[in-house]
């Protein structure tokens, strides 16, 4: 088990302390050179995604896209991991910066321009745009991506991937967010802890885009360790301020629980 420190230093947010990511042995977090692999796992493993079918339409864009932003911002201000060529995951943690640099423009317009079906362009603005209104103000951790290839499903190489980070959230207290792209994983999120919070209108004809955000597991008013929120019960989370919010959870002793997160 390796210990993976995190440095949350970004141009446009505070730092923000958040644990070390413990990463399992068949794991590595993602470096600079890693960028293109990223991406074309990526886009190998939602070639049948209805919603980035819809979004790109062909293969070029997707991977051009994915391994962009890859490139230029999950690399550098966020955490990517690989399990070899099979899979992989880009995560933006709470403090992060989700926008893409001037100089990452060109290779994202190539792709969507160059790489994609006709009206592209036009989709993924109005993507870009419906998932800002949706996204969490409070800090949370973000899963832009995760991916195993169709020739390493059904290993559990998902889970594996996804519980690092997860597990790193619970310690912080903090919340993880994502957008499904496909109604078929649905069951794999929700097993994972994640509950649907709205549904993301992009644009007439789009396939389903769903918010889901996954409460951290709690300490027991009782202090007999952590605790995570029944099925069908993740809590609320209420923003009261840029980046703060009160998370209510329902207490198995009906007493209910408040927590803090800032």
């Amino acid at each position: 088990m390796r210990h993976d420190s995190v440095d949350l230093a970004t141009s446009r947010r505070e730092r923000v302390d958040f644990p070390a990511i413990e990463l399992g042995r068949d794991l590595e977090r993602g470096g600079s050179s890693d960028a293109r692999a990223i991406g074309d796992i990526t886009a190998d493993a939602f070639r049948d995604d209805p919603f980035n079918r819809w979004l790109f339409g062909r293969f070029a864009g997707m991977a051009g896209v994915f391994g962009a932003l890859a490139r230029h911002v999950y690399l550098p201000r966020g955490y990517c991991i690989r399990m070899g060529d099979e899979g992989a995951a880009m995560w933006m943690l709470p403090g992060g910066d989700l926008e893409p640099p001037l100089r990452a423009l060109p290779a994202l317009y190539g792709a969507v321009l160059f790489g994609s079906t006709w009206g592209a362009k036009r989709r993924t603005d109005a993507a870009v745009a419906a998932m800002a209104r949706h996204h969490p103000a409070f800090p949370h951790a973000y899963l832009f991506t995760i991916g195993v290839r169709p020739s390493a499903r059904g290993k559990g190489l998902g889970r594996s991937l996804i519980q690092p980070v997860l597990d790193a959230c619970d310690r912080a207290g903090v919340p993880a967010y994502l957008e499904n792209s496909n109604p078929a994983n649905r069951g794999f999120y929700r097993s994972c802890g994640f509950e649907r919070q709205a549904m993301i209108d992009v644009m007439p004809g789009a396939p389903p885009l769903e918010a889901m955000l996954r409460p951290p597991r709690w300490v027991s008013p009782s202090g007999r360790g952590w605790r995570s929120a029944p099925a069908g019960q993740a809590g609320v989370l209420v923003p009261t301020a840029p980046w703060q919010c009160l998370y209510l959870l329902p207490d198995p002793q009906g007493h209910g629980a408040l927590r803090l997160i800032s």
